[in-house]
Parts: structure tokens; sequence; C-alpha cells
């Protein structure tokens, strides 16, 4: 008398047959082919670290504004702004979000970056 137990193996095959449909994985496949791309064709797309210096601020309220036009970049996962440090950190798909990117979304801000590092692997 369960009818929700019904309603799940449905709904689980109806995203199957969604997922396959629009070439994305699958539930049970997430390697990568080959060519390093999952099923479907998509590359899997790992965040990285990246480090930025920043020049111009002065004060705290110029560290929130760099975050802030950092975190509105689409793609962005997170944004650190040290001012003692005068550097950002960014973590975010670099196949999506260039460095020039950042680097424009900073300038607009008001302020110079320039990348310093780029992380070598997964984001922290």
């Amino acid at each position: 008398m369960n009818a929700s137990k019904g309603s799940v193996g449905f709904t689980a095959a109806l995203l199957l047959a969604a997922g396959i449909a629009m070439g994305g994985c699958t539930l049970g496949s997430t390697g990568t082919n080959q060519s390093g791309e999952a099923p479907g064709g998509r590359a899997h797309r790992v965040p990285v670290s990246r480090e930025f210096a920043v020049e111009g601020m002065d004060c705290q309220g110029c560290a929130d504004t760099v975050t802030e036009a950092l975190v509105k970049i689409p793609g962005v996962q997170s944004a650190k702004v040290s001012l003692d440090a005068k550097r950002a950190v960014v973590v975010a798909d670099p196949s999506r979000v260039p460095a020039e990117t950042i680097e424009a979304a900073v300038d607009k801000a008001g302020y110079k970056a320039k990348l310093l590092s780029a992380g070598s692997g997964k984001a922290e």
C-alpha cells in the first residue's frame, strides 16, 4: 500500500532518461573517457585556487569591494581577500573563469590584480 515506493522508481527512471537524452552523466557513470571527458562529452571541471596580488587597497572597505567584485563573477566559487597581505585567493574553474576575467573585475572595481600562482589541483 506504499504509493510513494512506485513513484520513486518512476522518478528515478525519468531522471535517468533525462540524463541520457541530454548527454549528461547517468547514474553509476562517473569515469572519464580517454580524452579526459565525462560521459556525454563534457570535461570534468575541477576548481582550483589561484592567488592574485591586489594593488590599491588601503582599508577593509577596499578589500570588501574587491571581494564583492570577485564573487559576482559567474563561475567563481569563493574569494578571500587579505588587506594585510594585499592578496586575493579565488577558487574557480580556470577553463570557465580565466585569470584575465578576474583581473578585469578587480580593475573595474578600481584596483589592480595580477596572477601570482595557479593551484595545481583541487581547491582547498
